[in-house]
């Protein structure tokens, strides 16, 4: 249903299928076995209208899993400022479930992005992502100039953290780190 105001509520129910050929690790200790697995999962959303400075989303899916049970939950607010030029965003999402073998699943995921539109041309995405499996914090920042329709330079950079809140001084140890300028020219003929 979608209201005047732009919000919207979604309610579905769908069946789903799937066929492993081989054993699936879906969790650490947690492996399934080859075979067909049919799902009915129920999903309930709400999402307020996009034109609307502050965007609020939120969903619930609910049933069968595999050969068990899941339940996953997510919630997003996002700002625009009335330029539209700044956006945040921050989301989290909770996957919860156990197997008929009585091992249990739970994910949680929190992210934040951000978007600085400085001009037509020129803008920043920068995305930080935790989750709580790996216990591992990864950002990826683009810078993005578009210089003229046919040509586009960026530069990224991603980095890792892991072992997030292991330690008492919540130290973060770097993991990984890359650095990459690209440009992209098009040719039209």
């Amino acid at each position: 249903m979608e209201f005047q105001s732009g919000d919207s509520l979604t309610v579905s129910l769908s069946p789903r299928y799937e066929f492993l050929p081989v054993p699936f690790a879906i969790a650490d200790g947690v492996v399934l076995a080859p075979g067909s697995y049919p799902f009915l999962r129920q999903f309930t959303g709400w999402e307020s209208s996009r034109f609307r400075a502050v965007r609020v989303q939120a969903s619930v899916e609910r049933g069968s899993f595999y050969n068990g049970h899941l339940d996953q939950y997510l919630a997003d607010v996002n700002w625009t400022d009335p330029h539209g030029r700044l956006q945040l965003s921050v989301s989290s999402e909770i996957n919860s479930g156990r197997l008929n073998a009585g091992q249990a699943i739970m994910q949680r995921l929190w992210q934040t992005r951000n978007v600085w539109s400085f001009s037509a041309n020129l803008s920043m995405v920068s995305l930080f992502q935790y989750d709580s499996v790996s216990r591992q914090l990864g950002g990826n920042t683009r810078l993005q100039w578009f210089q003229r329709p046919n040509v586009e330079w960026s530069a990224v950079w991603n980095r890792g953290w892991r072992q997030l809140l292991r330690t008492r001084d919540l130290t973060l140890a770097p993991d990984a780190e890359t650095f990459v300028v690209k440009l992209r020219y098009t040719l039209r003929q």
